[in-house]
């Protein structure tokens, strides 16, 4: 994938140092990466760019949770795939999640190997949009 084709992604994360791995991994992948560290900032940011292809949702978020932001999509989740992406694993709010449209559920684990599953994750949600 070249620069001009990029495709936009929006990585909602309000840990600094995780937002940077997670950006490096989306990056070297060929997205191109836009950040909100807090929910409304997301929530502003889907209302202002029209070509997103995906989102990267944390689930705990300083103002909101990621459940908020999905019930805020509406049936734009339709359209725009989410890869959730949390530090809390919760077998009951993955069902949720699941059930709302969530393409994918990861768990960050300490040793950051959900580095590596995020960005296969994301491709698979991008290529389910396409197929």
């Amino acid at each position: 994938m070249t620069t001009a084709d990029a495709l936009n992604v929006l990585l909602v994360e309000d840990d600094e140092s995780i937002a940077m791995l997670e950006r490096e991994s989306l990056e070297r992948c060929g997205f191109r990466v836009r950040e909100a560290g807090f929910g409304r900032r997301a929530l502003e940011c889907l209302e202002e760019c029209d070509a997103l292809a995906l989102l990267v949702l944390d689930y705990r978020l300083p103002d909101m949770t990621g459940a908020d932001i999905v019930e805020a999509l509406g049936d734009r989740i339709v359209s725009l795939p989410v890869v959730m992406v949390t530090g809390y694993p919760d077998p009951e709010v993955e069902a949720r999640m699941r059930a709302a449209g969530v393409f994918d559920y990861i768990v960050k684990d300490i040793g950051l190997e959900f580095l590596d599953s995020m960005p296969k994750a994301v491709q698979a949600a991008i290529g389910n949009q396409a197929g």
